[in-house]
């Protein structure tokens, strides 16, 4: 079969050329870059050899190859096998995807690899990326699988403060859907991804465990805020809101978003001149 063909042509290449792709198995693409990144010095005109072989690869666009995934799962059996060389293999193809933007496959090695420092440090940072751009729902989507409690501190505090607040969003933004029309709520099994009380409660416990771990950060005067407007407490909201904006730009994006939120809340509290006070404060800041 296809199966015994990739073996036999994987066995006739040239030893160093085995070893290499041996080592790329952990990426989708070959390139020149992630081969210098695990190996140092490559065979000469090895791209070329492999396309020469037979092998199930083709070219793709940036001089890279892209081999049949038949072709990787035999050299991940191999590769597997030397424990050791998988986990460096998986690190350099991580620092690779990074280089070419794709942080959610970089998060998959990391994971694999089970490189918790370095996967804490590329999760705080993408999704501080997506907060920026409220992308709530994919906060959630990335954190959901990632295993939290095993990530050093204070990364995995903020990570907790990050995702209840997305979820609480999460929930909202259902809420408002299904208010609108434009969703259904019909048969929404109770606990379910698409049952907004559970996503709140889900992100409300996150926050509490949060806030014990890191209290003092600026995303944790959001969570205090988060809980306040849960129990329609508009004025210790606001006073959250400020208390965060006062630390000044510690997070840039947390210390935007506390401003946005301490203009609304005064409008709410103070009418429309204090917040137009306030919104004079913080673009003067």
């Amino acid at each position: 079969g296809l199966t015994g063909l990739i073996h036999r042509a994987l066995d006739k290449l040239p030893k160093d050329v085995r070893e290499l792709v041996t080592q790329l198995a952990t990426s989708t693409v070959w390139s020149d870059a992630l081969a210098e990144r695990i190996t140092g010095v490559t065979p000469e005109g090895w791209q070329q050899t492999l396309l020469d072989s037979g092998l199930p690869i083709h070219r793709g666009g940036l001089g890279e190859l892209r081999p049949h995934n038949l072709v990787r799962e035999a050299l991940l059996k191999e590769l597997r096998n030397n424990p050791a060389q998988y986990r460096r293999s998986l690190l350099a193809t991580a620092d690779h995807c990074q280089l070419r933007g794709d942080m959610r496959q970089a998060l998959n090695h990391l994971l694999e690899a089970k490189a918790w420092h370095q996967l804490a440090r590329v999760l705080c940072a993408y999704t501080t990326n997506l907060v920026a751009d409220q992308r709530w729902q994919e906060v959630v989507d990335i954190t959901d699988p990632m295993p939290l409690p095993k990530l050093p501190n204070p990364s995995r505090g903020y990570l907790k403060h990050v995702t209840g607040i997305a979820l609480v969003h999460v929930a909202r933004d259902l809420r408002s859907l299904y208010a609108a029309g434009y969703a259904s709520q019909v048969d929404i099994e109770p606990g379910s991804q698409a049952d907004p009380a559970y996503l709140e409660a889900k992100g409300q416990k996150l926050i509490k465990t949060a806030l014990e771990l890191a209290p003092d950060s600026q995303v944790a005067h959001v969570s205090r805020l988060m809980l306040a407007v849960q129990q329609n407490d508009i004025m210790a909201a606001r006073d959250h809101a400020r208390a965060g904006w006062g630390l000044g730009p510690r997070d840039p994006v947390w210390h935007l978003y506390l401003g946005l939120l301490l203009a609304t809340l005064e409008a709410l509290v103070g009418g429309f001149a204090a917040a137009g006070a306030v919104a004079r404060e913080i673009r003067l800041a």
